[in-house]
């Protein structure tokens, strides 16, 4: 089964661009959850807990499917560990073939960023001791 997953963001308020794209490459079901600013990812959580193995999750961008790195990698993850196919149109991802090493360059990514913001604070830091 090939669902799509909207989540409504500023500038597609009410899912309508997510809708199309998803519906142009041929989901067989759209999972959408509520208004712009909301802020519940509900129906996120009832498609995880109803995915099977071979199943595959499309969304039009990441942030359409998590807020953060951290909710970003979990989820990746379990779609890995569950033989769930995952795919983002516009950033050009798909877990098909590749699911561990995108999982593991957006882990390198999400440290590297972890990192940079580290350093950075404690040059601050530093900085404000002189």
């Amino acid at each position: 089964m090939i669902y799509g997953y909207v989540k409504p963001y500023s500038r597609d308020e009410e899912g309508w661009l997510q809708n199309q794209l998803l519906e142009k490459y041929g989901v067989n079901a759209i999972v959408q959850e509520g208004n712009f600013g909301e802020g519940s990812d509900e129906e996120l959580h009832d498609l995880i807990g109803r995915l099977q193995p071979k199943d595959t999750v499309v969304v039009i961008k990441l942030s359409c499917l998590a807020t953060s790195s951290e909710l970003l990698l979990e989820t990746l993850t379990h779609f890995v560990e569950n033989d769930i196919r995952f795919i983002s149109l516009f950033d050009e991802i798909d877990t098909l073939h590749l699911g561990a090493v995108y999982l593991n360059a957006i882990k390198r990514m999400d440290e590297f960023a972890f990192d940079v913001r580290s350093e950075r604070t404690r040059l601050g830091i530093k900085r404000n001791k002189k």
